[in-house]
């Protein structure tokens, strides 16, 4: 086989002429890559460029934090919470708190209901008994094969706040429990047979059945449903049919078709003086609806003949054995007496978490509450500023020293971005803020040391914020106030500028109004069926809310309805104007406040003349005017300075007044935390800012020094392909002569 022969991927070196060609052609093409070795020089600086610019962006970021978090309107503001008797009651406080000293003596802690029933054979032996029963609203039913076990795992698979467990003793001595998720005496647990006998065989009720939740002694409740419109069944998962008494007259239930609405409508139109409404509240984080029966002879003229009251918890009968009470904590509070359904309460004090440990009804241990502002956390914040600034100068130096000896220049030697930065950084913090007690970082402490880094002497700031907090929160934070009780500074942005002459106008073309709707009142006429209110648009997230109003509803009663119910209260409030109309009205100004109110009864006798049914609708508008001059949104009555303006974009105030025109000014100051917080997103703004534009520009060279190495690569495989194909063509040239050679000596001598 000679050398012209396919050896694709097999490469012979100085086989004929004795040269060795890949080492001559390797010196060659490293020669070829040199310009391509510049190229990647240059690539790895700028990557190494942009390395240092990522780690100087994240010393910026982590100014911003630090100058952002200073500037909050909660950071000069901190309560340091403290119980003198931490075996008693732990204490916590937000920003929001007050300062203050309180006593506290705990008379008993809260407790979640535990139930147990009668003792049973083995946790594991099938009861031989069936039937269903209700807990907590909710069905369970039970085969003669179940066993203890088997129906405690069924009660959990319910999620109705109860937790089943089982105790297992030995044979005769099994007992199932039966523990309630939420505390205090509203949280005990309602439980009733529906059918069978397996209730009775476990043993958890006895005795009479007697109202379960009463309304003073004029009423009683229903356990809480997730809905008013839907069937019975479908909640409990019970199946049941019967007959109640109301002052002796007959009311059928039929769980499968029956809602608490139409219950309720049914007990109303006894015509026996007793009314029955659909109420919501909020129990346990949940909004349920419960029908509430008052008036004449209530509770005493309820007649439970067949249970279903039971089943709906009207009725309760006794817990045969109680474990654990149910139990509402009890405290006094400087003498004020409390009751919490839990021993976590956050609604006592403003802003405070109170945890009560222990108690005593004989001599209730007590503890000392004190709140104090936290200076602490106050120096901690302004020294996390100071160290930020700090990381940002130190980054600037140890990158940009140059060895006089070496000549070697660390990367941001000589650097524009480096030298800006640390000029805006000391000027800014040397800077005045006019306008206040303190208008000088110096006056409380700071200074530069030695280096040029930034220096605190704690001393000095904690007397500033002993003797003048307030102006402490001016040196730091962007404040401002309105020049009369209508006008309120609400908040600002870095965009937003320190006015030359300390305050901004602001000019009112148009107030903010709250939508309303205002109809007839609803008539007394228990002949016919109760009302269906449905509210909806912007004010209620444009979901419907539905309130059953029951027949025979007067003007006070619905308004009462409204104003009381969890769902809606928030959000509008009704009266009856002059004329005895009724109005609904939105509680929040403006356009987000819009709503939709629409009756089910339209022409009915009964209705409220709302919605549907002719009433009249006023849409609400937001707040419209300018501030200093300059445009700026409405939304409700907060006005916001617009995007580009040129000093007071986002700038926001609120307007309570009446008056139009010129309505006064908003005095507004940055202080230097604020103005810090603006420069460092200068530099780190995503698009716009200078580090950004700076590692944009290194990357759009990278990337075109990539192309460049591409094509050079490419331009050099070529030309390598080319050098190994001169050489393997010259050695096939000298191994032809050198066969031919050959040829001609064995002629010669033959010849000879």
């Amino acid at each position: 086989m000679g050398l012209n022969s396919n050896l694709s991927g097999v490469a012979f070196s100085g086989i004929g002429s004795g040269i060795d060609s890949a080492t001559i052609v390797a010196q060659l093409m490293q020669i070829e890559r040199r310009p391509l070795q510049r190229l990647e020089a240059r690539k790895i600086g700028f990557e190494a460029q942009r390395d240092v610019y990522s780690q100087f962006r994240s010393r910026f970021q982590t100014l911003n934090g630090a100058a952002t978090a200073l500037n909050a309107s909660t950071a000069f503001s901190p309560v340091k919470a403290a119980s003198s008797d931490s075996t008693v009651a732990t204490v916590s406080a937000s920003s929001g708190a007050n300062p203050g000293i309180y006593t506290l003596r705990v008379s008993r802690l809260a407790q979640a209901q535990k139930l147990g029933s009668t003792a049973q054979t083995s946790a594991t032996q099938a009861l031989g008994t069936s039937g269903s029963f209700i807990v907590n609203g909710k069905a369970v039913t039970v085969e003669a094969t179940d066993t203890l076990t088997s129906i405690a795992s069924k009660l959990n698979g319910l999620g109705n706040g109860v937790t089943a467990s089982v105790i297992d003793a030995g044979p005769g001595n099994a007992f199932l429990t039966l523990t309630a998720q939420a505390s205090g005496a509203d949280g005990r647990i309602q439980i009733a047979n529906v059918s069978g006998g397996a209730l009775g065989s476990l043993g958890f009720t006895t005795g009479a059945a007697v109202i379960r939740d009463p309304i003073g002694g004029t009423g009683a409740r229903t356990y809480g449903f997730r809905s008013a419109t839907e069937s019975l069944q479908s909640m409990t998962g019970a199946a049941m049919t019967g007959t109640f008494q109301v002052n002796g007259e007959d009311v059928s239930v039929d769980f499968a078709t029956d809602t608490l609405q139409s219950l309720a409508t049914k007990i109303t139109a006894t015509g026996t003086g007793a009314t029955a409404s659909v109420v919501t509240s909020t129990e346990n984080g949940k909004t349920v609806q419960k029908i509430e029966i008052t008036g004449t002879g209530m509770p005493a003229g309820l007649t439970d003949t067949s249970g279903t009251l039971e089943a709906l918890g009207v009725y309760q009968r006794g817990y045969q054995s109680v474990l654990v009470a149910a139990q509402n904590a009890e405290f006094t509070l400087d003498g004020v007496a409390v009751t919490r359904s839990s021993n976590t309460v956050t609604d006592v004090i403003p802003g405070v978490t109170l945890t009560l440990l222990k108690a005593d009804v004989g001599t209730p241990p007590t503890t000392t509450l004190s709140f104090t502002r936290d200076t602490d956390a106050i120096k901690a914040s302004v020294k996390s500023f100071m160290t930020a600034v700090n990381g940002v100068l130190d980054f600037v130096r140890t990158n940009s020293a140059f060895d006089k000896e070496s000549f070697a220049a660390g990367p941001l030697f000589s650097d524009p971005l480096a030298s800006q930065a640390v000029s805006a950084l000391v000027s800014q913090m040397l800077a005045d803020v006019p306008g206040g007690a303190l208008t000088n970082l110096t006056q409380v402490g700071f200074g530069l040391d030695e280096t040029g880094n930034v220096k605190l002497d704690e001393a000095a700031l904690d007397r500033a914020l002993a003797e003048n907090p307030e102006a402490v929160r001016r040196l730091f934070a962007a404040v401002g106030s309105g020049s009369t009780n209508d006008l309120r500074f609400v908040s600002s942005t870095g965009k937003t500028k320190s006015p030359p002459t300390g305050s901004f106008t602001v000019e009112v073309t148009q107030l903010a109004t709250r939508a309303s709707m205002t109809g007839g009142v609803a008539q007394t006429d228990p002949s016919t069926a109760g009302e269906t209110l449905t509210f909806g648009g912007s004010a209620f997230g444009n979901v419907n809310t539905v309130l059953f109003v029951p027949s025979g509803s007067t003007a006070s009663s619905l308004v009462s309805l409204i104003n009381n119910d969890t769902r809606l209260k928030d959000v509008v409030e009704a009266s009856i104007d002059g004329s005895g109309q009724l109005v609904v009205q939105a509680r929040r100004f403006g356009t987000q406040g819009d709503f939709t109110l629409v009756s089910d009864q339209a022409a009915a006798s009964n209705n409220s003349g709302i919605g549907t049914s002719g009433g009249t609708f006023v849409g609400a508008v937001n707040v419209a005017g300018r501030i200093n001059g300059e445009d700026a949104t409405g939304n409700g009555q907060f006005l916001t300075g617009n995007t580009g303006n040129a000093n007071t974009e986002g700038l926001q105030i609120q307007y309570t007044g009446s008056a139009l025109g010129l309505v006064g000014s908003v005095n507004f100051s940055r202080g230097i935390a604020s103005l810090m917080s603006s420069r460092a997103e200068q530099f780190t703004e995503t698009g716009n800012g200078l580090l950004t534009a700076a590692d944009a520009s290194l990357q759009s060279q990278v990337e075109a020094l990539d192309v460049r190495i591409t094509e050079f690569e490419a331009l050099l495989s070529v030309r390598e392909e080319r050098l190994k194909a001169r050489f393997l063509a010259m050695e096939r040239a000298i191994s032809r002569l050198q066969q031919q050679q050959a040829q001609f000596a064995q002629v010669s001598a033959g010849q000879r």
